[in-house]
């Protein structure tokens, strides 16, 4: 593979030099001989052939080397190009938002240290086994979105990410951005009949927001949490 890319490498200098060549003797037509531009043509026949021959001995191999970097691309943009809504590509710079989850709590925004990780995915992962219901904590990065597109953002991260089991619709998502000061909270519908929007917001105005305005963004989120499973257990 290798001499293929170094023969392909050649033959582009060659071409190269052949075509500042035919710029010179254009620019000096005028005036030059006869004899210079037979040269020219013999050298670009020369190219020609060469390049025949390289595609006759090579372009076999090339064609399926080709095929085969141009599937790995696309299998790449497949696993990048997980969300159906467009709204959320990223400016320059900026990094889509992962389709994937790192566990119950994906802290993206880096608002809790690894040890409050843990806790809150013990916690999580405990009251899971027990009910079933699924519970996803995920901080994001003001950088990923708007304030105003944050709520749908949230609601398109539950229903990717696949929170709750199918057959009960029975997830939580909490999605906090500390940059943003925002947080919501989207509901399966198999919740909602025992925690609607209003019991929501209250828990939210209750445990979640006091705590966050002193900073303490962990005992906000496991106070909240802990409230959430008490009311729909």
């Amino acid at each position: 593979m290798i001499k293929i890319f170094s023969l392909l490498f050649s033959f582009l200098v060659l071409s190269t030099v052949s075509f500042s060549q035919s710029k010179k003797v254009n620019k000096k037509r005028t005036t030059s001989s006869k004899k210079i531009n037979v040269k020219q043509i013999e050298i670009n026949s020369i190219d020609t052939a060469a390049f025949y021959d390289f595609i006759r001995t090579y372009g076999d191999s090339l064609a399926i080397a080709l095929e085969d970097t141009i599937a790995a691309m696309k299998i790449k943009l497949n696993e990048f190009d997980k969300w159906e809504d467009d709204s959320y590509r990223p400016t320059k710079n900026k990094i889509r938002f992962p389709h994937e989850p790192l566990g119950w709590v994906s802290d993206f925004e880096n608002i809790f240290t690894e040890s409050e990780r843990a806790s809150l995915d013990s916690l999580i992962s405990s009251y899971e086994k027990e009910t079933s219901i699924e519970i996803a904590i995920v901080t994001i990065d003001s950088s990923i979105i708007s304030r105003e597109k944050f709520d749908s953002l949230t609601l398109s991260i539950g229903n990717n990410w696949g929170v709750g089991k199918k057959e009960k619709n029975n997830g939580i998502l909490i999605g906090i951005s500390r940059g943003l000061r925002k947080i919501r909270i989207q509901n399966g519908k198999g919740i909602v009949p025992k925690l609607s929007d209003n019991k929501t917001k209250l828990i939210i105005d209750t445990y979640f927001i006091p705590k966050f305005k002193n900073g303490e963004y962990f005992k906000g989120c496991f106070d909240g949490t802990l409230e959430i499973m008490r009311k729909i257990r």
